[in-house]
């Protein structure tokens, strides 16, 4: 579920007569359609909104709470569909005859529990007012009900196979009643259930369960109504005891119950104060005060939580209420009991945990599930779906036509089965096999969230942990308090000759009896599991020491993260294994090998030469294959031949059925490392062999075949061998970004009589944990502790927008470490001490060195992050690299997410009326029949790797013709992105790609520049920032 603006298809409703040609106010919120159309007390009807627009922007200032009828001016469809869920339903004025006050008002109601007892007289006094007169020992008092709290069902939405069960229909199935006193409303002691709990009890007045000071096991359960927190109103003398100062609902309930709260205490009156905008979980709850946005209508100047800068800080905008605890800071020496710090309540975007402490312990059955209501963020935050699953994916907060304000049903598994696989709609899934319908056939939802949780009665209130809560536990707990419950038991009340009269205790003898028998099917089915221990308040777990991070390698990942429905909805790591980064590098006797040279032609003498400075180096080698599949090169020195096996092969990797059909061999136009280079072991390191194939050619039609790859290293001039195995060793150029869980070492080889490095690599790739950080801590915390806290790095919750980028950006660089190795600095980032792992600060392990263009740009592969650092998508949008690349794979070119062939990746966040236009582009002509596309303006791909180009350009600039007639006389000159395609034009041809300054490039560059200059007058290529800013950059994000 996304949160749209109004332009996707949310009603704006009078706006140019409201803000005078303003044409674009957004709305942050999904857009679901609703019917029916419920009012309720405080909040505009549909007659009234012209008079809020008249007076929408009145009385408002910058960080203030306006209101919900502020909104409904503007979006009115969203507050009108809002109006009829859930939040916005939990008060309301009794007096309103839509307030369904639902039990008969009328002679005497006795509650009792916990040994406390308290009688009240009901009446109705007038046409509408509702009142208690409540009979202590030490005299009456009476009150007037001024609120009416929950017990708001929404028609037509019963369960068909639970008509009558607490939490299957969508409503607020209890009603308490709230007074004034003073400044200040008070919740009174009864409590309307208007269904019964799983055993039939607890419908009516009556004896409340644990968390209202009850004994569940009192014989009068059964009675009509039940109590709430009798202990805050009566002492056991039956005298009247009601604290006005620690009571009120203002300390206790209304900043998750109200909107625009701010906690005051009135020492005078020695009382909170009552000072809600309105009363009810209103838009300013999720989307922070909107008096900025309704005077400027700026969508900047509102809070959209999708917006927010991590999933943590997303989850957290619905973690505000549904979480259980005390504030960080207090009121007149009480702390309370919703978010609040620094002078006020917590805001969307802000941090929790510095508003709110988790009280989890004291409120979690012995397994660690919640034990109470209003704690389904404490199990989420514990589940396999929070790093990846908004609350927003299942639930709608503005309403929907589902029980619980669902997107979708769970009732038919159809909102489980979004996104986990068909499969598991099985019986050979459930183990059940009855069809999904009334008979019987447990729901996704009966074992993977089994409810647990009382609300108005036992239970009502379903766990988020989404683990499937087995019998065994209420055997490993049957010691301890109520015991452990287990989710066939919420189901199979009767089994085994036992039946369970009592739901609120799971330790009786009929509980261990049934879960006995119970087991033996779950043992059958899933083995022996052990029963999860209880969590506690979330801590940082002492980290292992940074100078030997603990790696795991993928394939400990793949443990869990390779079935979906175990942990993801979708198998990142899977489709990590079909990626890019996984098959860099390869073991040739592996079937991923993937020569692009066939065995048989694995033959004869390849000579391949380049020049360096002026000076020839020409290397020479025979091909041969030994023992039938190991492939060698013999190079033939002049001062004696050497030979060396192929001990890895890098690069060179297809992905079928990606190639680009208007380029179908041009580099870079398929989804594949296109070039392919061998590597070999000598001593203690891998080496990279002086000769590299290329499938393909480059622009001119050259480089293809063999070619060669820093002969300079191997040779010298004469011919000799030359290689330092120091210096040239991958483990010191390349592991660092090319491997995993890289730990560089020096070590002496006394056969070679050479210092050499030693990588200690825990996987030949770029595996989960380059981007994760390492993951030894991660199995033991992933399910006990919240995000953040599990051992694990999920780079889109970094907090600094910096540091996301980094993630990437510590391959996607070129330069040299900070740090040294001995005397050694590394081509890939180090301190000193360790490799970077993601959340460090960049500049601390690294430093820019890249190849550059005349004009700044960059000219060689890897070198990504350098030119996005100073791109208008990371300086302005602060866009992170994988909102256009999947770092785990997917099946467009490049691993994007969305093909750039039709410009469909663009076209996600740019107009397409404005850009997607013969217009714009100064070409006509439809894509297939060579229109540039937008990456091939602003993405030129000016930047070598396997032939010239290959790589694309990520400044998003247009380099115009200007920029190859101002550098014409530098050495190899300066490209521009209208010759990449324009290679032959006004009667000239340019034959050399590697060169832009030779005389045709000039002449060309010189016709295109005069074009270019009519289409944009006066337009002047800039030249990128000298790359010596790219450090000033990196020394600012320290800062940051």
């Amino acid at each position: 579920m996304r949160f749209l603006s109004a332009v996707g298809g949310s009603r704006v409703l009078g706006m140019r007569a409201l803000i005078g040609g303003f044409l674009s106010c957004f709305t942050l919120f999904p857009v679901f359609a609703i019917e029916g159309d419920v009012n309720l007390d405080g909040f505009v009807d549909a007659e009234d909104l012209l008079m809020v627009q008249e007076n929408w922007h009145e009385g408002l200032s910058e960080g203030a709470f306006s209101g919900s009828q502020k909104c409904a001016a503007c979006h009115e469809e969203i507050y009108q569909k809002w109006r009829s869920s859930l939040h916005s339903l939990l008060y309301r004025d009794p007096s309103d005859p839509r307030a369904s006050v639902l039990p008969p008002w009328s002679g005497d109601v006795t509650v009792s529990g916990g040994g406390l007892s308290l009688t009240a007289t009901l009446e109705m006094r007038g046409a509408s007012e509702y009142w208690a007169v409540l009979h202590f020992a030490d005299g009456d008092r009476e009150y007037r009900v001024d609120r009416v709290h929950g017990g708001y069902p929404i028609d037509e939405n019963e369960d068909p196979r639970a008509p009558n069960t607490a939490g299957h229909s969508k409503w607020i199935g209890k009603q308490r009643y709230h007074t004034k006193i003073g400044e200040a409303y008070y919740i009174l002691p009864f409590q309307w259930n208007p269904v019964p709990n799983l055993d039939g009890q607890g419908k009516g007045w009556g004896v409340g369960v644990d968390e209202f000071g009850a004994d569940p096991t009192d014989s009068d359960e059964k009675a009509a109504w039940v109590g709430y927190n009798l202990a805050h109103w009566v002492d056991a003398s039956g005298n009247f005891v009601l604290n006005l100062v620690t009571r009120p609902e203002e300390r206790n309930c209304a900043g998750c119950h109200q909107a625009g709260v701010k906690p005051e205490f009135d020492a005078g009156l020695n009382q909170f104060q009552h000072n809600a905008i309105e009363p009810n979980i209103a838009c300013e709850n999720c989307h922070g005060p909107g008096g900025k946005h309704i005077v400027s209508q700026d969508p900047a100047d509102i809070t959209n939580p999708e917006e927010l800068a991590d999933m943590l800080r997303q989850n957290e905008t619905c973690g505000q209420c549904h979480s259980r605890g005390e504030s960080i800071d207090q009121i007149n020496g009480l702390a309370l009991e919703y978010p609040y710090a620094e002078g006020r309540t917590f805001r969307p975007g802000d941090s929790l945990e510095e508003f709110y402490h988790f009280n989890l312990a004291a409120n979690q059955w012995p397994d660690g599930t919640a034990k109470k209501h209003h704690q389904q963020f404490e199990d989420f935050m514990k589940s396999a779906h929070f790093p990846m699953v908004r609350c927003w994916d299942c639930h709608d907060p503005h309403g929907s036509d589902f029980e619980h304000d669902l997107v979708a049903s769970a009732r038919d598994n159809t909102l489980c089965l979004r996104c986990h696989d068909q499969s598991y709609n099985s019986s050979a899934h459930t183990h059940h096999d009855a069809p999904a319908n009334n008979n019987g056939l447990p729901r996704c939802v009966d074992c993977h969230m089994p409810p647990f949780q009382p609300s108005g009665v036992n239970f009502d209130i379903h766990a988020h942990v989404f683990k499937v809560a087995l019998p065994q536990g209420t055997l490993d707990h049957q010691g301890t308090g109520s015991g452990q419950p287990n989710a066939c038991a919420i189901c199979h009340r009767s089994e085994n000759g036992a039946t369970d009269t009592n739901i609120g205790v799971w330790n009786a003898a009929s509980d261990i009896t049934i879960a006995t028998y119970l087991d033996g099917f779950a043992d059958t089915w899933w083995g022996d599991y052990p029963t999860p221990t209880p969590t506690p308040d979330p801590v940082v777990p002492t980290p292992t020491p940074t100078t030997v991070p603990n790696y795991l390698g993928s394939a400990q990942c793949l443990t869990c993260h390779a079935n979906a429905g175990i942990v993801d909805s979708v198998t990142p790591a899977v489709q990590w294994q079909n990626s890019l980064h996984a098959a860099i590098y390869r073991d040739p006797d592996s079937a991923e090998a993937e020569f692009l040279i066939p065995s048989a032609s694995w033959t004869g003498n390849v000579t391949v030469s380049s020049t360096v400075a002026g000076v020839v180096y020409r290397v020479t080698a025979t091909l041969e294959i030994r023992n039938t599949d190991d492939r060698w090169f013999v190079v033939h020195f002049a001062d004696g031949d050497r030979e060396y096996k192929v001990d890895r092969v890098h690069g060179g990797k297809a992905i079928p059925g990606n190639a680009d059909p208007r380029n179908p061999n041009r580099p870079g136009g398929t989804q594949w490392i296109g070039k392919q280079r061998f590597q070999t072991v000598i001593g203690d390191s891998f080496y990279i062999l002086p000769f590299q194939y290329n499938p393909t050619a480059d622009l001119d039609n050259k480089r293809k075949g063999w070619v060669a790859y820093n002969p300079n290293n191997w040779v010298t001039a004469q011919g000799n061998y030359a290689l330092n195995l120091t210096n040239r060793a991958e483990e010191r150029n390349c592991a660092g970004c090319h491997q995993q869980g890289v730990r560089p070492e020096l070590v002496y080889n006394n056969i070679l009589s050479a210092t050499q490095f030693d990588a200690h690599a825990v996987e030949p790739n770029i595996g989960c944990e380059n981007c994760h950080g390492p993951g030894g801590n991660h199995p033991a915390l992933a399910f006990t502790q919240p995000p953040g806290k599990r051992g694990i790095i999920v780079p889109s919750m970094l907090d600094n927008p910096a540091r996301r980028l980094e993630a990437c950006g510590q391959c996607h660089g070129r330069g040299k470490s900070v740090g040294e190795l001995g005397e050694y600095e590394l081509e890939y980032p180090y301190n000193g001490e360790r490799t970077y792992i993601p959340g460090d600060v960049l500049a601390d392990f690294y430093t820019d060195g890249g190849g550059d263009w005349p004009d700044g740009t960059s000219r060689q592969h890897h070198q990504q992050y350098l030119d996005y650092l100073l791109s208008k998508h990371w300086t302005v949008a602060k866009f992170e690299c994988w909102e256009c690349h999947d770092p785990h794979g997917s099946d467009n070119e490049h691993d994007l997410k969305t093909t750039a062939r039709d410009n469909s990746l663009c076209l996600e966040c740019h107009q397409a009326a404005d850009y997607n236009t013969p217009e714009h582009t100064h070409h006509s002509g439809d894509l297939a029949g060579g229109s540039p596309r937008c990456v091939d303006c602003h993405m030129a791909a000016v930047q070598n790797s396997g032939v010239n180009y290959d790589i694309h350009n990520h400044l998003f600039q247009v380099l115009l013709p200007e920029r190859t007639l101002a550098h014409q006389g530098t050495a190899n000159g300066s490209p521009n992105a209208c010759m990449l395609c324009h290679r032959s034009f006004g009667g000239f041809t340019e034959t050399d790609a590697g060169k832009w300054n030779e005389a045709n490039d000039i002449k060309i560059a010189t016709l295109l520049d005069e074009i270019v200059r009519q289409w944009w007058p006066g337009a002047l290529a800039k030249e990128a920032q000298d790359k010596g800013k790219i450090n000033v950059i990196l020394e600012d994000q320290l800062d940051q």
